[in-house]
């Protein structure tokens, strides 16, 4: 629950073992997640690991060159972008006996359960089992108990060795492992759900030291008595606790380990070495010496002995005795003397005699145990939450209106109109976060309108022991609002120094927020914004129509900047509305990869019609994504914008008929973009400036292209720091809609894109791409001679890059050179601070470039 879980920077012979982190996760830190060690490493090992829960990754080695590093006998689950990964690959570092629920980024990867990635780094998992190449198969009866983390082989598991091979998967399988289940038979192995034995009295007989016993769901009216054993598990399996209606006898035994069930009988536990976990208990309950109880439930009273260790228990009733250590503990009534950190809290379970011990009250204990997790039984698993969803009617033009809609969770909306109040005319659908709005086109002017909207709150994966409730939804009362005859075309204005309750409709009378003034705005209607500095996530709450932009706009010749304040992901989001234009602004210090969706200075989706103009997206400091990710933005136009040292350029993915031009793209870190072609959404690149990524990534393309079919470029101009024969400059992934073979330009190159990733299939130089391809060649490969970057930096050839600055071996003073490329670049002062820049600053100079028309147009930049 830290911004970033264990974070090492160029570790050498060290170890991180036997740690659990989860939901570790900041927007500042695009890399990071529960766990990363940052290259160049050496002899360093990740161990026994559980992670899960970060919306970034799980476990990391980045960003380096990796030599005898491992992840071996990890676990990670649920984790954003990644659960494992080694990045950069290499044949000298990888991951051994892990499980991951879905992707391990790795080229060496031995005996693992995982879903893809290996072979992204041009590798093939030995031993493991991949879900993306296996049949269907249900976790359920292949392994243990993947709930419990148990994830050794059943005994009729189709990942068994045959014919002398050995067991695929992280764990064999186990012969001391045994199941019960009230639909089992006695005459069962009981090495499986399927072959799983009937009576706990048969399980006990045949269970062997050192061995498991799995109960499986349901109910168990016997008594489960244990004589001279050692070593055991028992274990309800799933995720939900198993009721034992009789009683758990143990005598002589040593070493024993309860979890995951409910006990409605008496423990009576001669044993030395006793732990119970997650465990509930009906009955007053006398513990022996030396018990190690945690995450337990106790509805009557307690006595504990010597020098038991209690943590993170709910006792209902009273505890009395001598325990070494006793804390993070829940008491209905007073707390004892010589507790550490527990609370009084009194538990509603749901029904205790009958073995249901989930509480009614669960936030009294959510997140209160020392290890972060609730107090009492907890389980990781999908649940509803009581929803709770506020909506209003926003502005309505002739044919337009928009709603807003704000819940305490991830919601879904399905809004129904039409000229009754069955609201059966139509439907429109929108959600996807707690706050968002949706609109309706094409209405008549003048027209009376009724609507209601339904929906549902998403399930939240979460740690709780709260009851099983039904997925939460809402229902607004029917209601009504009619379009005007004719629309009054609005000039909508705000100021730093205006105010939210001002009319907005004059100079004299500003708004304060952008955002809040896309809510009174409608079709047809302009905001202008003042010069200033606007420290928000501008989500574009109404839309335009056919024929009628809502044009939101700085005014011309003032500076107008919407701030990230090195927080905020996202200048500008845009979803699901028509006919928008964002023109004229600064858009600065964006930073994260915004985990409840995409990230970018300008981010859109459905939105046909969007126009963006003259925004410069500068992104010398802050770590954001994109200058801007747009999704099916049909008759998309972006012209005239610059994209400054954003992580990953521009994204533009199925928006038919996409026109990029006279655009100026710097310094974007790993490639300056991708333009995700389809044979039905077609392209055209034409008239723009690409200078350049990071000095690390030379061997990137300027950018991807998915289908090359529907694809168009034309006088383009490129500066880049290896010459034109060198620098790869398209990277192709699909012609006439089918896969093309990777291509392997040079050594060098290949070597790189194994190591740090490709981004498309066939990357070629600009002159290879054009007789591959049969384009006629247009490009540039110039300096445009821009204000703002009065040098750039080139490397002698890709061996002077590869040699010098990959593998290290530049002299001081070259490293020197490198540094100082670095900041004249991105015009860094000595301050350390970036320079103010205008967008007159990136205007050719270049005779050439001027006179094919390429980059910013002047006169677009003139009153």
């Amino acid at each position: 629950l830290n911004g970033s879980g264990i974070v090492l920077a160029r570790p050498n012979h060290t170890v991180i073992e036997d740690c659990v982190l989860y939901a570790n996760n900041t927007e500042f830190n695009g890399s990071g997640g529960n766990l990363i060690c940052y290259g160049p490493a050496e002899r360093t090992y990740q161990r026994r690991i559980v992670t899960f829960a970060s919306p970034m990754a799980g476990q990391r080695f980045y960003g380096g060159i990796f030599d005898d590093c491992w992840i071996e006998d990890c676990i990670a689950f649920d984790n954003g972008y990644g659960d494992i990964w080694i990045k950069y690959p290499s044949d000298a570092s990888g991951v051994r006996r892990c499980y991951a629920s879905h992707a391990i980024h790795s080229r060496i990867i031995k005996n693992c359960i995982f879903t893809s990635g290996d072979e992204g780094y041009f590798g093939r998992a030995e031993g493991s089992i991949s879900r993306a190449r296996e049949k269907k198969f249900s976790e359920d009866y292949e392994f243990a108990d993947p709930a419990s983390l148990d994830f050794r082989l059943q005994g009729d598991s189709c990942f068994r060795g045959r014919d002398g091979q050995p067991d695929l998967g992280i764990a064999p399988f186990d012969p001391k492992i045994l199941y019960v289940s009230n639909s089992g038979d006695d005459q069962n192995d009981g090495n499986s759900m399927r072959t799983a034995l009937k009576s706990l009295a048969a399980a006990a007989q045949r269970l062997q030291d050192g061995g498991t016993l799995y109960l499986a769901p349901g109910e168990y009216r016997e008594d489960l008595v244990l004589n001279g054993k050692k070593q055991l598990q028992i274990r309800g399996r799933g995720h939900w606790p198993v009721v034992v209606a009789g009683g758990i006898v143990l005598q002589n035994c040593s070493d024993i380990s309860i979890e995951n069930l409910n006990l409605l009988g008496r423990l009576q536990a001669e044993c030395q070495s006793l732990r119970l976990h997650k465990c509930a208990f009906l009955q007053p309950q006398n513990l022996p010496d030396g018990a190690d109880v945690r995450h337990c439930a106790f509805a009557a009273a307690v006595q504990c002995g010597q020098g038991a260790f209690l943590s993170a228990n709910i006792f209902a009733a009273t505890l009395t005795g001598s325990p070494q250590f006793s804390g993070w503990n829940a008491f209905a009534g007073p707390v004892p003397a010589g507790e550490v950190n527990s609370f009084t809290a009194v538990p509603k379970f749901s029904n205790a005699q009958e073995g249901t011990f989930t509480l009614e009250n669960e936030y009294l204990f959510t997140g209160r145990s020392g290890d972060g997790f609730p107090v009492g039984q907890y389980r990781y698993i999908n649940s509803a939450i009581p929803g709770k969803m506020e909506s209003k009617l926003g502005s309505v033009s002739a044919t337009t209106a928009n709603f807003i809609f704000s819940g305490n969770g991830i919601s879904w909306t399905h809004l129904h109109y039409g000229l009754d109040e069955k609201c059966g005319d139509g439907k429109v659908t929108g959600g996807g976060e707690p706050f968002y709005s949706i609109s309706l086109t094409g209405l008549q002017p003048g027209t009376r309108y009724f609507y209601q909207a339904t929906g549902t709150f998403n399930q939240q994966k979460r740690l709780t022991n709260a009851p099983k409730i039904p997925q939460a939804s809402f229902k607004t009362p029917t209601a009504s609002f009619t379009t005007p005859a004719v629309d009054q075309p609005k000039t909508w204005y705000v100021a730093n120094h205006g105010s939210n309750q001002n009319s907005g409709l004059s100079p004299e009378q500003p708004l304060a927020e952008i955002g809040y003034a896309t809510s009174r705005a409608a079709a047809g209607d302009t905001i202008l914004v003042q010069g200033g500095t606007y420290r928000e996530n501008v989500r574009v709450l109404s839309t335009g129509d056919e024929g009628r932009q809502l044009t939101i706009a700085g005014m011309f010749g003032q500076r107008v900047q919407i701030d990230g304040c090195r927080m905020l992901a996202r200048g500008f989001l845009v979803r699901s509305k028509k006919s928008i234009t964002l023109d004229y602004f600064h858009i600065v210090g964006n930073f994260g990869n915004c985990s409840l969706g995409a990230a970018g200075g300008i981010v859109a989706s459905y939105c046909p019609n969007l126009h963006v103009s003259r925004i410069f997206y500068d992104n010398r400091v802050g770590n954001g994504q994109y200058v801007i990710n747009v999704n099916n933005c049909p008759n998309m136009l972006m012209e005239n914008c610059i994209g400054h040292s954003s992580f990953s350029g521009f994204y533009f993915g199925s928006c038919e008929n996409l026109e990029v031009r006279n655009n100026v793209f710097i310094r974007n870190k790993v490639s300056h973009g991708r333009v995700a072609t389809t044979m039905d959404a077609p392209a055209y690149v034409h008239h723009n400036i690409f200078a350049g990524h990071v000095l690390q990534k030379v061997q990137n393309a300027a950018f991807s292209i998915s289908e090359i079919t529907t694809f168009r470029e034309d006088n383009n101009c490129f500066l880049y720091r290896v010459g034109r024969h060198e620098k790869p400059i398209f990277g192709v992934s699909r012609e006439n809609d089918q896969v093309l073979p990777e291509s392997h330009y040079n050594d060098i190159m290949t070597t790189e894109w194994k190591r740090q990733g490709r981004f498309a299939r066939d990357i070629r130089t600009y002159d290879d791409f054009c007789q591959r391809f049969q384009r006629e060649p247009t490009a540039i490969f110039a300096d445009p001679q821009m204000k703002a970057l009065p040098q750039f930096f080139r490397f002698k050839d890709i061996n002077d890059w590869h040699e010098n600055y990959i593998l290290g071996k530049a002299s001081a003073e070259q490293k020197e050179m490198y540094r100082q490329a670095n900041r004249a670049e991105a015009n860094i002062q000595e301050d350390g601070k970036p320079a103010q820049v205008e967008f007159t600053d990136y205007l050719a100079t270049n005779p050439e470039v001027l006179s094919r028309g390429i980059g910013l147009q002047p006169e677009r930049f003139q009153k």
